[in-house]
């Protein structure tokens, strides 16, 4: 299935959205889970890694954006094969001029990448030296930081550049094995993910971490229902908080499988270092990074991997975080992409250029969401010889009977008790996602 064709099911009709999908080269990449050399040749289990980043735009303004990693374990000891769907990070900015549902932007989303065949990334691996260091995302200041007549400048063919190339070296990595796929992610409110300077948009909501966990866990839930054989599992975690409290985030899911604790591990007794995945800006990550420095990663078991991460500072601040989980095998149809749906770049270095054109600008106010829109499709052009999709939307209303929505404005949020827990009492710092606020009738105590 078509992304834009998934998306046009559920944005409103008469209007029409443009929409990017960039992709980086599938790139060999140290491993995310520790292997236990004792029982494993390492060399035998291979790790590649992709990222999606995907925006949409209405009204040439950039209003949504979300960022996926993909990353594909074969392993030819045990004779597996995983991916992992690690949400990396998801934002609105505040610009946009007619009603959407992020979630179920989100939603469509998720399930389009779901639907990608694994084999997809492994048909052009690229392998880079250790040296590389291409995958930082720097400079780190914002354009609006840069003259207006700086443009960023790539090295190609007839480049008269004083600088030795190296070409990459791209092989093909074959995976005989079917595939279980696991789904991560943490929820942190924060006041901005991937649009610099939006908080201070008067357009901008807001949300607690509680109603964050919620929404994420509402969109989850609806992947697994319609996505995934019916012995996949879910797995809810917060440090630091008793078991019956997260069990009242579970209550109401429509998938059966849902429990307290995460999908990393069988056995308490097993050493979390062999069995956690360390994915960029992770907490489980950070943590056992600070374990190795420590000396004592390779002597915590799960038994005690998560009353010791409860004790870290951002666990500690009385902002929400939670750990989501999903671990199963896929039901339907592997699609691969079609050419012009997907921009997919050929180094790594290209890439953040064009997710930079988003991730760079400042959107405090909407003549950034303007610039960044612009700017990335003028390069696109320019560069790539691609274009913007553009998607028309399909749909009489932006919720869907059969997945209830969940507002990001509780002033538009329908009523509905379909993920409601028990209240805690407000935090300090929140969440980025947003839509377009009305005007309040009534002004709130």
């Amino acid at each position: 299935m078509r992304l834009d064709t998934l998306l046009s099911r559920i944005l409103l009709k008469d209007h029409s959205f443009q929409l990017v999908q960039l992709q980086s080269p599938p790139c060999e990449c140290d491993h995310i889970i520790a292997v236990d050399e004792l029982k494993k040749d390492p060399t035998q289990v291979k790790t590649v890694k992709s990222e999606h980043f995907i925006t949409i735009s209405y009204n040439e303004k950039v209003f949504y954006a979300l960022e996926v990693m993909v990353y594909i374990i074969v392993d030819n000891v045990d004779a597996k094969a995983e991916r992992f769907i690690f949400i990396s990070k998801a934002d609105t900015s505040g610009y946009c001029d007619v009603k959407v549902s992020t979630r179920l932007i989100t939603r469509a989303i998720l399930e389009y990448l779901i639907s990608i065949d694994p084999l997809h990334y492994l048909a052009k691996v690229q392998l880079l030296d250790k040296e590389d260091v291409s995958n930082e995302e720097s400079p780190s200041a914002t354009s609006k930081d840069k003259p207006e007549n700086q443009t960023d400048v790539e090295v190609g063919a007839g480049s008269h550049v004083d600088q030795k190339i190296k070409e990459p070296t791209f092989v093909f990595i074959d995976c005989p094995y079917q595939f279980i796929t696991k789904i991560s992610l943490f929820t942190r409110a924060e006041a901005q993910y991937l649009f610099p300077d939006s908080a201070d948009s008067p357009n901008k909501h807001l949300l607690s971490g509680q109603k964050l966990l919620r929404w994420w866990l509402s969109i989850i839930d609806d992947l697994l229902s319609t996505n995934f054989e019916s012995d996949s599992i879910a797995r809810l975690q917060i440090p630091g908080e008793e078991k019956k409290t997260i069990n009242l985030y579970l209550r109401n899911m429509q998938f059966k499988n849902w429990q307290v604790g995460d999908i990393f591990h069988d056995s308490e007794d097993e050493l979390a270092m062999y069995r956690i995945p360390v994915f960029e800006d992770d907490p489980k990550g950070r943590f056992l990074s600070e374990l190795e420095q420590e000396g004592r990663v390779a002597a915590v078991k799960f038994s005690t991997f998560w009353l010791e991460i409860q004790a870290r500072s951002e666990f500690r601040l009385g902002a929400l975080v939670s750990v989501i989980g999903a671990r199963g095998r896929y039901k339907g149809v592997y699609t691969r992409p079609e050419d012009d749906e997907v921009v997919i770049l050929s180094t790594m270095k290209k890439y953040f250029s064009r997710k930079h054109k988003i991730t760079k600008e400042g959107y405090d106010t909407v003549e950034g969401a303007i610039k960044a829109h612009r700017n990335l499709r003028d390069l696109l052009r320019k560069r790539d010889n691609a274009e913007m999709l553009h998607v028309d939307g399909s749909s009489d209303s932006i919720y869907n009977a059969n997945t209830p929505a969940i507002s990001l404005n509780p002033e538009t949020e329908k009523n509905s008790n379909a993920h409601a827990v028990q209240k805690r009492p407000p935090i300090n710092n929140l969440n980025a996602f947003v839509v377009r606020k009305k005007p309040k009738a009534t002004k709130n105590a």
